[in-house]
């Protein structure tokens, strides 16, 4: 464990625990906040405060997204958006073009 500043607790992970927590839920996700909470008091025997957790958890790194099956900004013809936006982009017409026949595209983010 690193030096403790003077007047601060120290952490009740050691970094080589808390790094194998952030392994832990990057293998099993999704994970729900009760289900990371429990995870640690029985793992480790400790308990953090809610906001605290997510805190240390976005300083190593880790981010979360909540699954979402439709997004509730998406307009109604998302998807009618998408495939001319494709086409203006690709300078090619998708539109009539069979579902073996489209291109697949995917999107990275971080």
């Amino acid at each position: 464990m690193g030096c403790v500043p003077a007047g601060a607790r120290p952490s009740k992970l050691s970094d080589t625990r808390f790094a194998e927590l952030c392994d832990i839920l990057e293998e099993g996700q999704p994970w729900t906040p009760r289900e990371i909470h429990t995870l640690i008091k029985n793992r480790y025997g400790v308990t953090y405060d809610p906001a605290h957790l997510s805190r240390k958890l976005r300083e190593s790194g880790m981010h979360y997204a909540k699954p979402r099956p439709m997004d509730s900004w998406s307009p109604d013809e998302a998807d009618e958006i998408l495939a001319e936006r494709l086409d203006q982009a690709l300078g090619e017409e998708t539109s009539g073009k069979t579902k073996e026949e489209e291109p697949i595209v995917f999107g990275f983010f971080r």
